[in-house]
């Protein structure tokens, strides 16, 4: 592939005519829900007819967008994947761009390639941060938003603070839990709990999962939220902030890097 600097000036220029002009990427915008007349742009983008139809000829130079013999204008094969990219680029950058600090101070290498192209599914989120009042309040906000589902798939590269605790809550309570540990925090779980009952939590039903490598994350995701705690670039893992969001997308997006990490796990025996 070529590399960057050798993009030809065609395809810098294609590229400002969509991002250097509101009009037109309003436009396409609009254009890839339907096609639509040029009154109905004109009523949605309250833009003068003038206006629209100067930058649909400059869209359509370009093959971005096509008029039929109906005069509806609607994206051509190209402008569609290329507004399939401008959106991915904006929920991309929103995503970050909403909690820049916690994306550049924290460890992203445990979120897989294919999901970290997938990172803006999380741009609804919200950064829940210790307080002096609450010194744990980003670790008890995860606890009280997995309280919410009966069903839990957890990701563990550290241990909790409160094993007994959690136990009692979540095994004990008949929630069903998928959990995946690191083999440091299978060992300590079951030097705080004993033997007999993580062999409990088995027979309930729970699946346990030893995973051999440090994902340097806490995970979870449940029907209703997703919870991410990470590393700190510097090391050490920051109990102190937890991203979290209940948008569809979100969730859908923890199952995937649930599911990815399983495969990447044994079943504990």
């Amino acid at each position: 592939m070529a590399p960057l600097t050798a993009i030809s000036e065609d395809i810098y220029d294609r590229l400002r005519l969509i991002i250097c002009s509101d009009q037109r990427r309003v436009l396409l915008l609009s254009l890839n829900r339907e096609k639509k007349p040029l009154s109905d742009l004109r009523d949605e983008v309250q833009l003068d007819s003038a206006t629209i139809i100067h930058s649909l000829r400059a869209l359509e130079r370009d093959n971005l967008v096509r008029e039929d013999a109906y005069r509806n204008y609607s994206l051509t094969a190209i402008g569609k994947a290329a507004v399939h990219k401008l959106i991915d680029f904006f929920e991309t950058t929103g995503a970050f761009v909403k909690y820049e600090t916690f994306w550049l101070e924290h460890d992203l290498s445990g979120i897989p390639a294919p999901l970290f192209n997938r990172i803006g599914a999380l741009r609804d989120s919200t950064l829940v941060v210790d307080t002096q009042l609450d010194p744990l309040k980003a670790y008890h906000s995860l606890v009280a938003l997995l309280e919410k589902s009966p069903t839990v798939e957890l990701i563990a590269s550290v241990s909790a603070p409160d094993p007994h605790t959690l136990f009692d809550e979540f095994v004990l309570g008949h929630k069903h839990m998928e959990v995946i540990m690191t083999e440091p925090v299978l060992h300590h779980v079951i030097e705080e709990l004993g033997q007999v009952r993580v062999e409990e939590a088995r027979r309930a039903g729970h699946k346990l999962y030893v995973l051999r490598h440090d994902p340097k994350l806490v995970f979870a995701v449940a029907d209703p939220v997703i919870v991410l705690l990470l590393y700190h670039l510097a090391g050490g893992f920051d109990y102190s902030a937890a991203l979290t969001s209940e948008s569809l997308e979100a969730i859908a997006w923890g199952h995937d890097l649930f599911r990815h990490y399983v495969d990447l796990s044994e079943s504990v025996a």
